[in-house]
C-alpha cells in the first residue's frame, strides 16, 4: 500500500505547473479585476476559463467553490454558441472534468475529458492535449487493479511526446518520474530505472532543485532489485536534497522510512533504527494517521529484532494515543499487528494470542479491506512459533497468493522461503525443497535484472560517447567551412561598408547638431519643473513625518488608556468581591480579574516600547507568570520553570496567547497537585522553524481524568484554550504523560498569509 502513495503526490505536483499556466499566474482577485476591463468575447471566455479552474483548485474542499466554477462553465458554454471556437470548447470540457472529478462525479467528469481529447486530436495544441491526458489519468485508480495501472500508464506515455513537442522540459521530467513509479509497481525495474535517470538528466539540465522525489524513487527501485548500496546512496541523496530545499512535508517521512527499510534488508539494523525513528517523529509531528500506521510496524520489527521489546511497546502505546478514536478497521489492524510483531519476535506467544484473534476477526468481518501486506506473514510466523503447523501452512499459502498478485519479486522470494520453512517443520521435505528452489529463482531474477540494467546503462553510455565524438567532428568541419565563407563575404563587403559608413557619419554629425539645440531647450524647461517638484515633495515629506509622529503618539496613548481602563475594571472586580460570600462567584471574579490582568500586561508592554504593535514574549511571559504566582495563594509549593525565546509577536496573537497561558497555568496550579502536593510547572515558547512557534505547558501532576474527551469538555478553561487556539489557527494537543502536556503549534502573524508556491517535485 505504501509503495503506491507516492503516485498521488507525483500527480498533484505534475498538474501544479499546468494550473499556474492555465491562469497565467494570476490569482482569483486579479482575474476578477481583469474581467472588468473591455475585452472581446473570446478574450473574456478565456479569462472565465482561467477563473473557473482557479475556483476548482482553490485550497480546501468547499462545495460553493465548485458550484461557482460550474456556473462560469455554463456561462462560457452560452458564449461559445456564438463564437464556435474549438479551442475554447476543448478547454471548457477540460475544466468541466476537473470540477466534476473534484465533486466526486467521476462518470460525468470522465465523459467530458474524453470529449476534450476528441477535439484536441483535430487541432495542433500539444501541451493542452498533454494536460488533458494527465486529467484522464486521474480516473484510473491504482488500488483497483493492474489493468487500471496500465491504463493510467498509457495516458502518461501518450502525454510524454506532446510535452516534448511543446518544449516543456519540466513536464517531461515529471511524466517520466510518474511512469517510473508505475513501472516500479508493475515490477518493470530496469525500465523504471531508465526512466528515472532520463528524468534526472532533464531536471538537472534546467536547474531544477527539488529532486528528492526522484532520488527517493531511485532508491526504492534499487532496493527492489537487491542493490542495497545504491539504494542507500540514493536515499541519502534524497535526504540531503530535501534538507537543502527545506522540505518539511510528509515526503521527508517517506524518505526516512524507506532508508530504514533498505538498511534493514541490508542487515544493518542499527542504521535502520536511526532512520525509522526519524520517520516516526515526522509522522507524529504532522499528525499523519496513514504515515503513523505504516511506520509503526517497520519500527516494531526493527526494535524487536534488536531485542528492544520495551521500547517497541512504548512506541505502540504512543501510536494508540496519536490515532484518536474512533478507530476504523485498518487502525485496529495495524496496532494489533504491531503487538504481534513485538511479542512474536520475543517468543511471548501467549501475549500475542489476543492480538492474533483480533486480526483474524478483522480479516473475517472486513474481507474487502486492502490489508497490510505482512498480515499473513506475521500470522504464519506466530502459528509456526506455537507449533500449529496446519494453520501456519494456510496463512503461508495466503501470503504467497497475495504477493503473487502484487508482482513483487523480493516479497515473492520471501513468501517461498516462508512456505519452505513451514513445509520443513511439517516434515514435507520434497515440497520444502521445491519452494526453496523457487525462493532462489526469485532472488536470482532480481539480481539478473540489476545486472541487465547495469549492462544496458553501460551500452547507452558507450553509444552516447560515440555520438558525442561524431557530433564534435561535424561541428569542427562546419566551423571551418563557415570561416572560409565569412572571409570571402568580408572582402566583398569591406569597400561597400566603408562608403556607407562615411555617408552615415556625415549625416549623424549634422543630425546631432540639430538635436543638441532642441535638447538644450527641453532640459531647461524640465529643470524648472524638477525644481518645483522637489520643493513640493519636501513640504509633503515634512507633513507626512508630522502625521506619523502624531499617529505613534495616539497609538501609545490608546494602549495607555486601555491599560488604565482594564486596571479600573480589575479594581471594580476586587471591590465587588468584598461584598460576595458565594465561593463560586468569588472564583469567577478572580478568574475574570486574572484574564483582564493578562491583557493589561500586553497593553502596558506596548505603551513602554517604540514598536506599538509587537509584544516581546520573553518579558511578557515572565511577568504574566509572576503575576499568577502573586495572585494565587499557596504557590510556594510549586516551582515554575520558564523558557521563552526572544520572540516579538503581533498584538492580534499576543492577546489570545496570553489568555491561553493564563488559563493553562492557573488550571495547573489548581488541579495538577491536589492536597498541597509539591510540584513543578514548565512553560516554554520556542521557535521550531522559520514559520512555526511552539507553546508547551507541562506539569507532572495527576493529569486529565481517564477517558475525558477534551473535544467536548464542560470545563470553561479547556473551552477557552481551544477557542483561543482556533483564533491563532494553531494545532492543539492535550497529552497525558506522567502529568499533563499542553502543546500548541502556530504560525506567527507575519507568515500566516504567505502562500508558498511549490514547483513539481
Amino acid at each position: 500500500m505504501a509503495r503506491r502513495l507516492i503516485i498521488i503526490i507525483l500527480m498533484a505536483t505534475l498538474l501544479a505547473p499546468c494550473i499556474a499556466q492555465e491562469s497565467n499566474d494570476k490569482t482569483i482577485p486579479q482575474l476578477l479585476s481583469e474581467l472588468k476591463k473591455n475585452h472581446t468575447d473570446a478574450e473574456k471566455a478565456k479569462l472565465l476559463l482561467d477563473l473557473a479552474l482557479g475556483y476548482v483548485h482553490k485550497p480546501g474542499e468547499y462545495t460553493n467553490d465548485l458550484d461557482t466554477a460550474i456556473s462560469f462553465c455554463k456561462e462560457i458554454e452560452k458564449m461559445n454558441q456564438q463564437l464556435k471556437d474549438k479551442k475554447i470548447e476543448a478547454r471548457l470540457y477540460f475544466v468541466y472534468s476537473n470540477a466534476l472529478r473534484e465533486g466526486k462525479k467521476n462518470e460525468a467528469g470522465k465523459a467530458y475529458i474524453e470529449k476534450s481529447l476528441t477535439l484536441y486530436k483535430t487541432m495542433s495544441e500539444p501541451e493542452e492535449m498533454g494536460e488533458a491526458l494527465l486529467e484522464l489519468s486521474y480516473y484510473y485508480n491504482i488500488y483497483n487493479s493492474n489493468e487500471d495501472i496500465e491504463k493510467k500508464k498509457e495516458c502518461f506515455e501518450q502525454a510524454l511526446p506532446l510535452f516534448k513537442v511543446a518544449g516543456n522540459k519540466e513536464q517531461q521530467a515529471g511524466v517520466l518520474t510518474t511512469l517510473a513509479d508505475l513501472d516500479q509497481i508493475l515490477t518493470n525495474y530496469v525500465k523504471a530505472m531508465m526512466e528515472l535517470h532520463e528524468a534526472l538528466a532533464i531536471y538537472q539540465s534546467i536547474g531544477y532543485k527539488k529532486l528528492q522525489g526522484v532520488y527517493d524513487l531511485l532508491g526504492v527501485v534499487s532496493s527492489d532489485m537487491g542493490d542495497y548500496p545504491d539504494a542507500v546512496k540514493y536515499g541519502l541523496l534524497a535526504l540531503k536534497t530535501a534538507e537543502q530545499v527545506q522540505d518539511t512535508s510528509m515526503q521527508l517521512c517517506t524518505i526516512y522510512n524507506r532508508l530504514s527499510v533498505v538498511y534493514g534488508n541490508w542487515s544493518k539494523k542499527d542504521e535502520a533504527l536511526v532512520y525509522v525513528k526519524k520517520a516516526m517523529g515526522t509522522a507524529l509531528k504532522n499528525n499523519d494517521r496513514n504515515a503513523i500506521k505504516i511506520v509503526i510496524m517497520n519500527l516494531c520489527s526493527i526494535l524487536s529484532q534488536l531485542k528492544l521489546q520495551e521500547e517497541s511497546l512504548k512506541y505502540i502505546r504512543l501510536t494508540e494515543a496519536a490515532l484518536t478514536k474512533p478507530w476504523n478497521a485498518m487502525d485496529s489492524m495495524n496496532v494489533s499487528l504491531s503487538y504481534i510483531i513485538t511479542y512474536t519476535e520475543a517468543k511471548e506467544y501467549e501475549k500475542a494470542n489476543n492480538y492474533v484473534d483480533q486480526v483474524i476477526g478483522l480479516l473475517k468481518t472486513h474481507p474487502g479491506y486492502n490489508v497490510p501486506r505482512n498480515t499473513y506473514l506475521r500470522l504464519t510466523m506466530y502459528y509456526l512459533g506455537v507449533g500449529q503447523l496446519a494453520i501456519a501452512d494456510k496463512y503461508a499459502s495466503d501470503y504467497l497468493s497475495h504477493v503473487i498478485s502484487v508482482r513483487d519479486k523480493r516479497m515473492l522470494g520471501r513468501a517461498y522461503l516462508l512456505k519452505s520453512q513451514v513445509d520443513s517443520a511439517r516434515g514435507n521435505l520434497t515440497s520444502a525443497l521445491t519452494n526453496y528452489k523457487l525462493y532462489k529463482s526469485a532472488t536470482d531474477s532480481i539480481l539478473n535484472e540489476a545486472s541487465s540494467f547495469q549492462f544496458a546503462q553501460t551500452e547507452v553510455e558507450h553509444e552516447t560517447e560515440k555520438k558525442d565524438n561524431d557530433i564534435k567532428l561535424l561541428r569542427k568541419q562546419d566551423e571551418l567551412h563557415q570561416a572560409q565563407l565569412a572571409q570571402t563575404r568580408l572582402t566583398k563587403n569591406v569597400f561597400i561598408g566603408g562608403a556607407i559608413l562615411l555617408l552615415l557619419l556625415l549625416g549623424l554629425i549634422y543630425n546631432r547638431y540639430r538635436s543638441k539645440q532642441k535638447t538644450n531647450k527641453l532640459l531647461q524647461a524640465q529643470q524648472q519643473t524638477i525644481n518645483q517638484s522637489n520643493t513640493e515633495l519636501k513640504l509633503l515629506n515634512n507633513e507626512q513625518q508630522k502625521l506619523i509622529k502624531e499617529k505613534e503618539w495616539l497609538i501609545k496613548e490608546i494602549h495607555h488608556r486601555v491599560k488604565n481602563n482594564l486596571q479600573m475594571v480589575i479594581s471594580l472586580l476586587n471591590a465587588q468581591s468584598e461584598f460576595l460570600n458565594n465561593p463560586s462567584a468569588l472564583e469567577a471574579i478572580k478568574e475574570s480579574r486574572e484574564r483582564m490582568q493578562a491583557i493589561a500586561i500586553i497593553h502596558q508592554k506596548l505603551y513602554q516600547v517604540e514598536n506599538s504593535t509587537q509584544v516581546n514574549m520573553r518579558s511578557y511571559v515572565n511577568e504574566l507568570v509572576d503575576n499568577i504566582k502573586n495572585s494565587v495563594s499557596d504557590t510556594e509549593r510549586i516551582y515554575f520553570k520558564v523558557e521563552v525565546d526572544d520572540i516579538d509577536i503581533d498584538i492580534s496573537q499576543s492577546v489570545p496567547l496570553g489568555l491561553i497561558l493564563n488559563e493553562a497555568i492557573t488550571n495547573a496550579v489548581k488541579y495538577a497537585y491536589p492536597g498541597n502536593e509539591k510540584g513543578d510547572i514548565s512553560v516554554s515558547l520556542k521557535l521550531t522553524g522559520t514559520l512555526q512557534v511552539q507553546l508547551k505547558i507541562v506539569d507532572h501532576g495527576k493529569g486529565l481524568p481517564a477517558g475525558m474527551d477534551t473535544e467536548h469538555s464542560n470545563s470553561l478553561g479547556l473551552q477557552l484554550i481551544k477557542l483561543f487556539s482556533e483564533q491563532l489557527e494553531g494545532e492543539l494537543y492535550f497529552i497525558n504523560n506522567n502529568g499533563l502536556e499542553i502543546i500548541l503549534n502556530f504560525k506567527t502573524a507575519e507568515y500566516k498569509n504567505i502562500t508558498v508556491i511549490k514547483a513539481t517535485a
